[in-house]
């Protein structure tokens, strides 16, 4: 019975004469914008008004990893009420003041006042960091005026001792890679007793030199400034293929910044949650050795490698200061 009155009631709908025509946009438009809406409710705005940073957030593995490591070449600022030694107090601002991979901020030379970061940190920062990429510029107060001093992959803990402590109000950052620094990058790889090798073949007299020279069965790459990017500074890196027939368990790096690749054209960096891409390399000394049966793996596996001008805060200036 149901279905006919279905259908009687189809045929009576059908029957009708409508005087009134809609338009079909009066009924497309509202659902394109209802639509709209809803595919953009969980994104952030293309342009947000201040960088993007972890404060709040619990992510203690994400913290540690940009304190310890940074974030590559991608400019990292942190700013501390007290040191990084610290970093778990709340009292923090770690961001990226010019963007990232996946955080569109477009912060080239534009100034950021801290009370827009954290309510906490004006005139208290006791210590900083700045990684990556990029220079920035410290003020006494805000919207960026009275300049005290500027920092590029550098960090101090201690401002409270070394001056401008419980000062500073904002901030301004700019890409920079200061190539007018950067020396000759040297690159060692080989089995784990690396650096014992080479500090059995490296006299004092010529220790941080260019005359380094090193036999199998470990390798050293020397690339000069000019040849690590392919179309000037800022364009794509060089992609360096690693020896096939070296056993890499240890790499050890001098003046410029590395990243290593699972294959042969540098497009598969290996990576943890820890450390992120796994890259090697400062403005100092540098080494990275494999630590047990699953470094040993991953070390393995590497075939290609990158090298840029350094970044990231050296903790060994000279040779003979890297553990191992």
């Amino acid at each position: 019975m149901r279905i006919f009155h279905l259908i009687g009631a189809t045929i009576f709908l059908s029957d009708l004469s409508f005087t009134t025509a809609f338009p079909a946009s009066d009924l497309i438009e509202p659902i394109r914008y209802l639509e709209k809406r809803l595919w953009l409710a969980d994104l952030p705005p293309i342009e947000p008004t201040i960088p993007g940073g972890v404060y709040h957030q619990r992510d203690q593995v994400l913290i540690n990893r940009l304190i310890d490591h940074g974030d590559g070449p991608y400019c990292v600022l942190a700013l501390l009420a007290t040191s990084r030694g610290n970093v778990g107090d709340q009292d923090r601002w770690i961001g990226w003041p010019l963007g990232n991979a996946t955080y569109r901020y477009k912060g080239e030379n534009k100034c950021q006042n801290f009370k827009d970061l954290h309510k906490m940190i004006p005139n208290q920062v006791s210590s900083y960091q700045v990684t990556g990429y990029c220079e920035c510029e410290f003020f006494d107060k805000p919207n960026c005026e009275d300049g005290k001093f500027r920092a590029f992959n550098r960090a101090d803990d201690s401002l409270r001792i070394h001056g401008n402590n419980d000062i500073l109000e904002s901030y301004r950052c700019w890409t920079e890679m200061h190539m007018e620094k950067a020396g000759s990058c040297l690159v060692f790889y080989g089995p784990t007793n690396l650096r014992r090798e080479l500090t059995s073949m490296m006299g004092k007299s010529n220790l941080d030199g260019d005359d380094v020279k090193i036999k199998p069965p470990f390798t050293m790459a020397t690339i000069s400034k000019d040849m690590m990017f392919l179309d000037g500074p800022g364009s794509k890196l060089r992609c360096y293929r690693l020896e096939p027939a070296t056993i890499v368990e240890a790499i050890v790096v001098r003046s410029c910044s590395c990243v290593f690749y699972l294959n042969d054209d540098c497009t598969m960096p290996l990576s943890n949650p820890q450390e992120g891409d796994f890259s090697v390399g400062n403005a100092g000394w540098d080494i990275k050795a494999a630590k047990g049966d699953y470094d040993k793996v991953s070390f393995g596996t590497l075939r290609s490698f990158t090298c840029g001008p350094p970044y990231g805060v050296s903790s060994y200036t000279r040779f003979w200061d890297l553990p191992g």
